[in-house]
């Protein structure tokens, strides 16, 4: 059977690859002030946020409050995210240094879940079998890959030499691969990743999958495997999504799409034959990936994802056959030919976007967030569920006031009522009055200590574990009369006859008086008698010119003790959100200030 398609195509393939290691061989990237100028920023932002949770920590000692429990939690989710931002700044780090190491090359990273053949993809790009062909191709006459480490997670399952002595990936039934690992190929980077979702196995030093998500958003293009015999998991499209999130192009092939038809031959012997799947099952399973990527993330755009379906094993088996057709049928040829006009036609656009979208993206993680950290976004919607007790708080107290106010002039009422009465019982005894002034100074000092108490214990009712606070002393300001003992004079008025000796008035009274007769005058008299009675002290008279105005004081002081409690209580943890919330609205503007793309 022929073999010039196989030949022709690897000489196509090879021949867009030189071009571009001839176009990248003078290449630089660097957005390095930028992207120092970004770190500059968060580090401000962890300076300021430090110190402004040091203030109020210092300000307010032990927060047991309600609106202080929210608080201390947004302080350390603050804090927590924080040092995740530093994984983020560190990851950001080992990216760049990974473009620039590999900035003169095209990187392109395989990867996908366990037994996707993730490997033996890489390994027949590299040449495996079309070295060792016993046909003339291109692969024989160029030197054999160097395969290197990137980052080893894993003591076993890198690479391994066969018995001509030649280096190529491990290729295994299990999730061999423990490192991200490459070969250069011309102008081409091949990067090897350990499978996603491969178990922890004793020894490992990483998260295989956390290795292989640090590195998908610096390479230049992701080839991600999908095995055909369930291609499309959940599991699968949550890298999808992440593609589409760093604005990473990739190609999705669908591997192993062939099967294994049995049969008997001319002897009746039982014979096992290799197939491609019909090309009806293969366009149904590359339409079904394809719309499902559109329907779930109707944003990407498809020129950056397309289905393939391929079998690596069908292709070695045609180099070994010398079967044209059946390397057609393998697909690689196609896969070759779209990865060679990706990277030949846009290899210096690639190169030259992929810093500044990287960048953007590092950007846009730490505004918006991730799955294993929160954004300046939601840091911000953390802070203002602080204000939401502290507004619900303050409804309460406002709608309560009133009934506040009538609770404690109730319990004024009472105190004051009994002392005055005790003052009046003195004052009844001794005679001795007492001025308004001495009144007034003595019940502010009664007062006092009640709304100190009774203000506390309503409020300790709405606000949970409320910590008491000192009330602004009580100054009685009224008019009232002077607390004294009060006499009032009883009068009687009476008519008394009065009888006056008088002299003998005419003949016949001289001639008697002579014998000692005597004669005397009538009239009546009008007398008043006076008396003073103890009334005793004036105390109803006074308390009911003194207990209104007494009410009108304490109303108003309880007025005044409520708005000042509920401006001054919530303060600090206010003063905290406003100034956190100013932090993180300018480091938001100055990162996308400092962004490429809009």
């Amino acid at each position: 059977m022929a073999t010039n398609y196989i030949v022709q195509t690897t000489n196509v393939f090879f021949d867009k690859l030189d071009r571009i290691h001839k176009s990248l061989e003078n290449f630089s990237q660097d957005v390095n002030e930028r992207r120092t100028m970004v770190f500059n920023k968060l580090a401000e932002f962890e300076e300021n946020s430090l110190k402004i949770s040091k203030k109020y920590i210092q300000v307010n000692g032990e927060t047991v409050s309600a609106v202080d429990q929210i608080l201390k939690e947004t302080i350390n989710d603050i804090q927590h995210n924080i040092s995740k931002w530093h994984y983020q700044i560190e990851s950001n780090k080992k990216g760049t240094e990974f473009m620039r190491t590999h900035e003169k090359y095209l990187v392109v990273m395989v990867f996908g879940s366990v037994k996707a053949g993730k490997s033996s993809l890489g390994n027949f790009f590299a040449g495996k079998y079309l070295k060792r062909a016993d046909f003339d191709n291109i692969y024989q006459h160029r030197e054999h890959p160097i395969f290197a480490m990137q980052e080893k997670g894993r003591n076993i399952g890198d690479v391994e030499k066969d018995v001509a002595g030649d280096i190529w990936f491990s290729e295994g039934v299990t999730d061999t691969t423990g490192a991200i690992q490459y070969y250069t190929l011309s102008g081409l980077r091949w990067m090897d990743s350990p499978g996603t979702g491969a178990l922890a196995k004793d020894g490992d030093t990483r998260n295989m999958e956390e290795m292989v998500n640090e590195y998908i958003p610096y390479t230049d293009l992701c080839i991600f495997l999908m095995n055909s015999s369930e291609p499309g998991l959940q599991a699968d499209m949550k890298y999808i999504e992440k593609l589409s999130r760093k604005g990473q192009e990739a190609i999705v092939v669908i591997t192993k799409s062939d099967f294994n038809e049995e049969d008997e031959d001319d002897d009746g012997n039982l014979v096992s034959n290799w197939r491609a799947k019909s090309p009806e099952n293969r366009k149904l399973q590359e339409d079904d990936i394809c719309n499902r990527i559109k329907d779930n993330y109707p944003n990407i755009s498809s020129e950056k994802f397309r289905a393939i379906s391929v079998s690596t094993l069908l292709a070695k088996m045609a180099i070994a056959k010398h079967d044209d057709n059946l390397y057609k049928e393998s697909n690689l040829d196609l896969l070759m030919e779209i990865l060679g006009n990706k990277v030949s036609d846009e290899a210096i656009r690639i190169k030259e976007q992929k810093p500044k979208q990287n960048l953007d993206n590092f950007i846009m993680s730490i505004v918006h967030g991730e799955e294993s950290f929160v954004g300046i976004l939601g840091l911000d919607e953390e802070l203002q569920r602080i204000l939401a007790p502290i507004q619900s708080y303050r409804r309460t107290i406002k709608d309560n006031t009133r009934k506040i106010s009538d609770d404690i002039c109730f319990q004024v009422r009472k105190q004051v009522h009994r002392k005055i009465r005790q003052w009046a019982d003195i004052v009844d005894k001794t005679g001795e009055r007492m001025e308004p002034e001495i009144i007034s100074r003595e019940l502010s000092a009664i007062i006092t200590p009640i709304l100190q108490v009774e203000l506390n214990k309503n409020i300790a009712k709405i606000i949970d574990n409320y910590q008491e606070q000192k009330m602004n002393s009580f100054a009685l300001n009224f008019e009232a009369p002077v607390l004294e003992k009060q006499h009032t004079t009883i009068s009687h008025n009476y008519t008394e006859i009065v009888y006056e000796e008088r002299e003998a008035d005419g003949l016949w009274e001289n001639f008697r008086s002579l014998f000692g007769k005597k004669y005397y005058r009538k009239y009546r008299n009008t007398r008043t008698i006076s008396k003073e009675v103890d009334l005793g002290t004036n105390v109803e008279d006074f308390l009911e010119s003194i207990m209104p105005q007494i009410r009108n004081n304490v109303t108003i002081q309880v007025e005044q003790e409520l708005d000042r409690l509920q401006q001054s209580y919530f303060k600090p943890q206010e003063e905290y959100v406003e100034v956190m919330r100013s932090y993180l609205s300018s480091l938001k503007q100055d990162l996308k200030e400092l962004k490429f793309g809009d």
